[in-house]
């Protein structure tokens, strides 16, 4: 069993994720479990907020920073979430037919 002074640190702060592919962004940095598994959680100071999680393995450095060089970073990256336009276009349907729930025809 693991005793009080055994407990894993947990790290949290503002912070430039370096992401393979050469990939940047910057925000606020904690840590965070989805269905067992750890991930990194930012949360991106822009406008709107944007929050995104990433596997470790998909990172390549961690640099901390202070909060004022995040946002500014934050605010001239701009990650963009999914939107409709990265998914394919909706089928055509002919006279008199519907979608259901799912979107098919």
């Amino acid at each position: 069993m693991m005793q009080e002074s055994e407990k894993r640190e947990t790290f949290e702060g503002w912070c430039l994720l370096e992401l393979m592919g050469h990939r940047r962004i910057a925000g606020f940095i904690s840590e965070a479990t989805i269905a067992g598994a750890s991930f990194v959680r930012i949360d991106v100071p822009t406008s709107p907020p944007l929050t995104q999680f990433y596997a470790p393995g998909a990172i390549y450095a961690i640099s901390p920073t202070t909060e004022d060089l995040a946002r500014r970073f934050g605010e001239r990256s701009r990650p963009e979430p999914v939107s409709e336009y990265d998914l394919p276009p909706r089928p055509r349907l002919g006279a008199g037919a519907s979608l259901d729930d799912d979107g098919a025809a």
